[in-house]
């Protein structure tokens, strides 16, 4: 016998109690389909109503003078008054998800989040002040009498008790956190180990230069911008008084 009339003797075969199998599974199926939760019409076509909206809105704000009144109402009616996709009356807007890949870091009165492409959120805690590691794999956080370091879903790798923590900045190295502590500023490894005070400073965000290098830039009490390797606190320079104190460092 050769291979084509094996085969065709294997397909001529019926399988045992076929007829019975077919029964059986027919009645999983109709069960499993009786037992469904009906989805409404709105809900499984949320993303066209949404995408047809905001195409409304913005081919109203073009044509018409009066466009921002117009893209407000049809922010409201998408966005606030969802009763009859939802059920629920002045249902606020919801985030569905990024417009990239990757997580954002996000502070609000309610503390700091990360935020993923799909839209999902995780509370890191109630932390006022937060900053992503280079590589994002930790989460510099602070509050009060507080400065830690979490993890993107929350888990706490190690904290350092200091008062009144604010602007945590992580070092481009990765292996060096500086930050406020009242009229100080500090920096720590990214370890969580030895913790050190570097200068008086002004309540001005600490920034570090780009690099590996360990150079941080920072406003004193007298208003001067100074440059310091931190390591050995050495001062790189400094930028004379100006008639106003500085609010915000940026390296270019």
């Amino acid at each position: 016998m050769n291979e084509r009339r094996l085969h065709q003797a294997l397909v001529g075969v019926s399988p045992p109690d076929e007829m019975g199998a077919q029964r059986r599974s027919w009645r999983v199926v109709r069960t499993a389909f009786g037992d469904r939760e009906p989805t409404p019409w709105p809900v499984r076509h949320r993303g066209p109503i949404v995408g047809a909206a905001v195409a409304v809105a913005l081919l109203a704000a073009v044509l018409s003078s009066p466009g921002r009144a117009v893209i407000g109402g049809v922010r409201d009616a998408v966005g606030t008054q969802t009763t009859t996709v939802t059920g629920v009356p002045q249902a606020r807007p919801s985030l569905f998800s990024l417009p990239t890949r990757g997580r954002l870091l996000v502070t609000a009165p309610t503390g700091a989040w990360v935020v993923s492409a799909d839209g999902h959120r995780r509370r890191l805690g109630d932390y006022r002040n937060a900053t992503w590691s280079p590589e994002g794999r930790v989460v510099a956080v602070s509050k009060a009498s507080e400065l830690a370091a979490v993890t993107p879903v929350g888990a706490v790798r190690w904290t350092l008790s200091r008062p009144r923590v604010h602007d945590p900045a992580w070092a481009p190295s990765g292996f060096r956190v500086a930050y406020l502590s009242g009229a100080n500023l500090r920096v720590v490894a990214g370890d969580g180990t030895g913790d050190e005070r570097i200068d008086a400073a002004q309540n001005v965000a600490p920034v570090w230069r780009p690099g590996e290098e360990h150079v941080l830039a920072f406003v004193d009490p007298g208003g001067n911008v100074n440059v310091v390797q931190s390591d050995d606190k050495q001062v790189l320079w400094t930028a004379g008084e100006s008639a106003s104190s500085p609010m915000q460092l940026a390296w270019s």
